[in-house]
């Protein structure tokens, strides 16, 4: 008896199992579906849809009722599959829509095309969490917008030629591995009022009109990234306070990076080329540590209101500020500022390098020495240390070396006041 009753739950087992195996198909535009959009009406969850090579003029809408769980990928990659926006084809102005869907939907290997004339290149609203990859969205409004908690995932994406923003936050956030957000009229990224941390990582933000990114109560982390002439700003952060961590800020016409009410944390950061590298204002504890600054025309870092970051401290966080800007640190603050264990570009800290006006005593002492691999707080001591880094005799641990290139250290004997 006991095999009777085992044999038929079994065989329901495998028929489940088969019937499971068989539920995924395979469906493919143009031999078994003339457009995308009628192989998604035919598709069920876990169907996969191949696209072969081409243009296809259409607006592509997903949805948890029909399109959720699907994986929708280009046979010969995104360079020779084109999706053109169809205008007035829905009401979200948007060449792809992802609605209430979740990570399982994928979207593989496709140019995007606005046409100049598309709002949005692809749209995810209604905590949807699609998986973009090997992407391109070209001549659109937003290039990807998310909205109501939404987070889509972009991997390999370049977005380029966008009227207002290649990435558009607000009320939802991505996660971003390996992108390019770039040729924009304003604004690479634009986030206000995330609902997630913005993840960005290995992330180039170039040539982008006026800002290359700005959030406003969007916490974010940009890891290993370039963020390079983006018109008058690279970064502005306003009462949001990120991690930006191995990134490289340049050639913006007026200032690196702004930090408005904001307890960001700036690390291992190449800050250059601009007339002000970084400024503090409003208010918030913001630390900068292990950076290069470089190529300021005015000054390396400003301080204003209320702002009291933490400028190297110790050792281990010395910055190095070089070149000749107009003054190296300019703080009008009301706070103390710590801006010690830094190197500044002279064997002491000059008194007129770093420039006070402010409430608030600003600490200069200890100071680094121009390898970072000591501090000083006397300056015939710094000076003797600088020689022999001059001349080639030391290397960071101490250790002869060849000739170095050298910093210019003309400075005049009222130039030694190490300050406080």
């Amino acid at each position: 008896m006991i095999g009777i009753r085992v044999a038929p739950l079994l065989a329901g087992i495998l028929l489940l199992s088969a019937g499971a195996a068989s539920a995924e198909k395979t469906r493919r535009v143009p031999e078994d579906f003339e457009t995308i959009n009628a192989a998604i009406e035919a598709a069920e969850p876990g169907d996969t849809i191949l696209v072969g090579p081409g243009t296809y003029a259409e607006t592509i809408v997903l949805t948890d009722a029909k399109g959720d769980a699907l994986i929708i990928k280009s046979t010969d990659g995104r360079e020779k599959t084109r999706i053109e926006y169809v205008a007035d084809a829905n009401t979200n102005e948007a060449v792809v829509t992802f609605q209430r869907c979740s990570n399982s939907t994928q979207f593989l290997g496709f140019t995007i095309d606005g046409k100049g004339e598309a709002r949005r290149g692809v749209l995810a609203n209604s905590d949807s969490r699609p998986v973009l990859e090997n992407v391109r969205v070209d001549g659109c409004e937003y290039g990807v917008a998310a909205h109501r908690t939404s987070v889509p995932f972009l991997r390999d994406v370049v977005i380029t030629n966008s009227r207002t923003a290649a990435l558009f936050i607000t009320g939802g956030s991505a996660d971003v591995k390996n992108a390019r957000f770039i040729n924009g009229e304003k604004y690479g990224i634009y986030a206000n009022t995330a609902t997630d941390i913005l993840r960005l990582r290995n992330v180039q933000i170039e040539d982008n009109g006026q800002i290359g990114i700005q959030a406003s109560d969007a916490e974010f982390e940009l890891l290993d990234s370039t963020v390079i002439n983006n018109g008058d700003t690279g970064i502005l952060v306003q009462d949001t306070s990120p991690v930006i961590r191995n990134v490289k800020i340049a050639k913006h016409t007026n200032i690196g990076i702004v930090l408005e009410a904001s307890s960001a944390r700036i690390e291992n950061c190449d800050i250059r080329q601009q007339e002000h590298g970084l400024i503090c204002s409003i208010e918030g504890d913001p630390i900068i540590a292990k950076c290069t600054f470089d190529e300021a025309k005015v000054y390396h870092i400003g301080i204003e209101g209320d702002a009291n970051p933490l400028i190297g401290g110790s050792l281990e966080n010395a910055n190095a500020f070089l070149g000749r800007p107009e003054v190296a640190l300019h703080t009008s603050s009301t706070a103390a500022i710590n801006a010690s264990y830094n190197y500044w570009g002279f064997p002491c800290v000059p008194s007129k390098a770093l420039e006070n006006v402010g409430e608030g005593k600003l600490k200069r002492r200890p100071w680094m020495a121009p390898n970072l691999s000591r501090s000083f707080d006397d300056c015939t001591a710094a000076r003797h240390y600088y020689k022999k880094w001059k001349d080639g005799k030391i290397d960071a641990q101490g250790n002869p070396i060849g000739p170095q290139e050298a910093l210019d250290d003309n400075f005049s004997p009222e130039d030694d006041d190490a300050g406080e």
